[in-house]
């Protein structure tokens, strides 16, 4: 900070207040003017960091949409060939079931099928839902 005394003499304590006072008013313009440039730093660096961070966030966007369409396409042969599944058991079961309907009777009463039924759950692929409606 610079300071500068006054080469004259001050006779009064009007000139002291006078020179005090542009003092004063010079340290706060040169604080205000300082807050305003400081400001205006921070509103653009804001402003850099949000476009990056949009940025960002539509290249994870558009990562997950492309995951989402891979995992779809691989999923599909595990979708056919769970329906392959489900038909074969269907035509190979449905021929025993009515020879054995007797005999898979006997079966569902026992502990055994009780905790078969209970462990599988509905989320399962339709072939194996398909085998615990047969079982039954």
């Amino acid at each position: 900070m610079h300071f500068e005394v006054p080469r004259v003499s001050l006779h009064s304590l009007r000139e002291f207040a006078s020179h005090y006072l542009m003092i004063v008013v010079s340290i706060l313009t040169a604080l205000g003017l300082e807050a305003v440039i400081e400001n205006a730093h921070h509103r653009h660096a804001a402003e850099s960091a949000q476009r990056a961070i949009e940025a960002e966030i539509r290249l994870n966007i558009a990562d997950i949409r492309a995951s989402i369409d891979k995992n779809r396409e691989r999923t599909k042969p595990l979708a056919e060939l769970d329906d392959s599944l489900a038909k074969a058991i269907e035509e190979r079961m449905s021929a025993r079931f009515r020879r054995s309907s007797a005999s898979m009777a006997r079966c569902a009463d026992s502990a055994a099928c009780r905790w078969c039924e209970s462990s599988i759950s509905a989320s399962r692929p339709r072939a194996v839902r398909m085998l615990t409606t047969i079982i039954r």
